[in-house]
């Protein structure tokens, strides 16, 4: 049975989708590109859950191509030198770019939502600019959560997706974890490791020293690493702390805009969101980067009668990748044995 749509609601639907179309300045019901300031935008809104972490990651990097070689967002090796010029012993300038050959390769990604008459009717007060707006927020909300989760969590990109059996977006897309244990199996661990009085480290802090000597020499110092670690095992940490000292507050914690900063092994630490639980990673932000094909988000929003509802229609190829295999630490299965 069809929804009876009213006049106010028919009105709300037809001046939302003139105000995103008119947005984007382009007739209403073509399919149309969307411009990159646009997609880059998106990932920095600081209200968006997971903007904050974007924010400190390469998290739009455009690229021309589906796959090629890494860019290579930061210096590699040491470039200082010195040497005795004579003929054929003349200087040479370093390329500083990636270490790492192995290149990135893009996936296709759909995000599609359909907005039913009667879910619309409901907000007809609003009007359709307003509307378009709190849709607009929303949508974004969504895209750049699930662009952390699949980044963290995805281990393959399914030719038809299964959003039951991988609730994560496991079979969306190759997450930065899988790069490694696809391309540098020696700079990630998923073995069992255990933290506590008989555990295989006393604490975080140790955890964290001995993730630091896995890095490459050339990276271990660097002042841009940090410790990210998931919030079940800051939460246990926490826990052990306050067990052993009482009411006596934390001296590893301080706050940084807003958001709580801990301290372990000397490095900052943040808590990303949707990091995989059990999971602690060394690694500068810096090093983390998601890539998109230049132009490639494709928009059509289609008003669809037959199915009562307005269905908004996105894609855009996208990869995840670890700039510097070697400037990267994981473990993924680290547990607390005595809280």
């Amino acid at each position: 049975m069809s929804y009876v749509l009213s006049q106010e609601g028919q009105k709300q639907i037809d001046e939302f989708v003139f105000a995103v179309y008119r947005n984007y300045n382009t007739s209403v019901g073509s399919k149309f590109s969307v411009e990159p300031s646009v997609v880059q935008s998106i990932f920095k809104k600081p209200e968006l859950n997971g903007a904050w972490f974007l924010g400190l990651i390469n998290s739009s990097v455009p690229v021309k191509a589906l796959e090629g070689e890494k860019l290579g967002m930061g210096l590699t090796g040491l470039i200082s030198s010195r040497r005795k010029t004579a003929a054929g012993n003349e200087r040479q300038a370093k390329q500083f770019h990636s270490l790492d050959k192995e290149g990135f390769k893009l996936y296709k990604r759909d995000f599609d939502w359909a907005l039913a008459y009667e879910y619309m009717d409901k907000w007809r007060h609003l009007g359709g600019e307003k509307f378009a707006k709190l849709y607009g927020d929303l949508i974004a909300q969504a895209y750049v959560n699930e662009t952390l989760m699949i980044g963290w969590n995805g281990t393959s990109a399914a030719d038809e997706t299964d959003p039951i059996t991988n609730p994560l977006g496991q079979d969306m897309n190759i997450g930065w974890f899988q790069k490694l244990r696809n391309n540098a199996p020696g700079q990630i661990v998923d073995d069992a490791v255990t933290i506590g009085s008989t555990g295989d480290f006393k604490n975080l802090d140790s955890l964290i020293n001995e993730m630091r000597s896995g890095q490459a020499e050339i990276f271990r110092e660097n002042p841009a690493n940090r410790a990210l670690i998931s919030s079940d095992l800051i939460g246990s940490s926490k826990g052990r702390y306050y067990e052993s000292s009482g009411d006596t507050p934390s001296e590893k914690s301080h706050l940084n805009n807003g958001r709580i900063l801990e301290t372990y092994g000397g490095l900052q630490t943040l808590v990303p969101p949707f990091i995989p639980s059990k999971a602690v990673m060394v690694s500068p932000p810096q090093n983390i980067s998601i890539y998109h094909q230049e132009e490639s988000w494709r928009r059509q929003i289609l008003n669809e009668p037959k199915l009562d509802q307005v269905s908004d229609y996105n894609s855009v190829n996208e990869g995840f990748v670890i700039e510097e295999n070697t400037a990267a630490m994981v473990f993924t299965n680290v547990t607390f044995i005595d809280v």
